[in-house]
């Protein structure tokens, strides 16, 4: 609010500015609730009130059972803890929706339609770089360094043996050089099995 942003040192009421900072902050926080909440059930949260004095909350008798989750909060270098208090009268028309194997049914239900095709055409979008290897060899760093303007560098192979297309960090295709409509050009001749493809990624 314009100071440090260094922890207080005693507890005072919030201004009118921060209570309506803070009651933002817990409407964004309600929405990410729902969200959670939205693979158990259908519910929708609504900000009713707010109270600085935690002994004039009154959510539900102090005997009763409620479900406590605590979190850890950070905001820069000052942390602090949030409750999170449900009453057990709250959780109790949903708890059998609760347990892991209803929880995994109906997320995993959820998340697997139409995930496949949108997956693919995410994946159709993807720009995968490719370049054609001519050859390879290996040279000394000194030789590296000698290396001029003119200089030859000698290539394993032959001029009629396959190239290698690399996909990314690995060789997928076998294939042969040539122009298409007055561009470079490359022809596949052979698509690398899983073994091929480790055997040559290694060259």
């Amino acid at each position: 609010m314009g100071a440090r942003g260094e922890p207080i040192r005693k507890p005072r009421d919030l201004t009118d500015i921060e209570r309506t900072v803070v009651e933002r902050v817990m409407l964004k926080i309600l929405e990410h609730l729902e969200e959670s909440w939205s693979t158990v059930v259908d519910i929708r949260f609504r900000f009713e009130s707010m109270e600085s004095n935690p002994f004039f909350v009154q959510i539900c008798p102090g005997t009763d059972m409620v479900l406590l989750v605590t979190l850890k909060i950070q905001v820069g270098e000052t942390e602090g803890i949030m409750n999170l208090c449900i009453p057990y009268f709250v959780m109790e028309p949903m708890i059998d929706k609760l347990s892991s194997q209803h929880w995994f049914a109906s997320t995993g239900r959820k998340n697997l339609e139409g995930a496949r095709e949108a997956i693919e055409a995410r994946l159709h979008q993807v720009s995968v770089p490719m370049a054609l290897e001519l050859g390879h060899t290996v040279l000394t760093i000194g030789d590296v360094l000698q290396l001029r303007e003119g200089d030859v560098i000698r290539l394993d192979g032959k001029t009629s043996d396959p190239l290698g297309l690399r996909v990314g960090n690995m060789i997928k295709f076998l294939c042969e050089a040539g122009t298409f409509e007055k561009h470079y050009a490359a022809r596949i001749l052979e698509v690398l099995s899983d073994e091929g493809l480790a055997h040559h990624g290694e060259d």
